[in-house]
């Protein structure tokens, strides 16, 4: 028992320093990142007036402007409503490929550098929410590869002790085989 408790102290521990420490300054480090990308792609609209229509602009400085909004919550749960929705929403679908086009569309170098460099904050910001989580995996995982483990010896051993002489079974079954004199 004494060692269940230490371990879950251990759990919560890691998990304070993640939750309360790493991932908000990784999340504050890419928000950080993500004004900057705006800035830059502001001062691009500024310098490229010509070439640099408002559709591309506002496409672009809105999803900027909605991951600064939602950094901290975007994780595998959104990734994964996001694409159910996708598949039965033919009007999101349209929205964003219609918006995919536009920015590919763009002549601007640095608008598709800024494009990259927003999906690779996303990337990370995405890893960084949901690090935490991988703890608890890997806690869930480990007991279940040792148990399968454990599990395929004793089926092993089983269909050993099926196929097992009677005579040699003695060896096996005797109280001085099995520690007890």
């Amino acid at each position: 028992m004494a060692t269940l408790f230490i371990i879950l102290v251990i759990i919560g521990i890691i998990h304070f320093v993640f939750e309360g420490i790493l991932i908000p300054s990784a999340r504050l480090n890419s928000r950080f990142k993500l004004f900057v990308l705006r800035d830059r792609l502001r001062n691009l609209k500024y310098l490229h007036k010509d070439q640099f229509d408002n559709e591309t602009f506002f496409c672009l400085q809105d999803s900027i402007n909605g991951a600064l909004k939602y950094l901290s919550i975007l994780n595998i749960s959104v990734l994964i409503n996001l694409s159910r929705t996708i598949k039965s929403d033919v009007r999101l679908r349209t929205i964003i490929e219609e918006r995919i086009v536009l920015l590919d569309r763009c002549p601007i170098k640095e608008v598709q550098e800024i494009r990259e460099e927003y999906s690779k904050i996303i990337k990370d910001v995405l890893f960084a929410n949901i690090a935490g989580l991988f703890i608890y995996i890997i806690l869930f995982i480990i007991p279940l590869i040792l148990m399968f483990t454990f599990l395929k010896k004793i089926i092993q051993s089983i269909k050993n002790l099926v196929f097992l002489p009677e005579e040699e079974m003695e060896r096996f079954v005797s109280p001085e085989s099995l520690g007890l004199t």
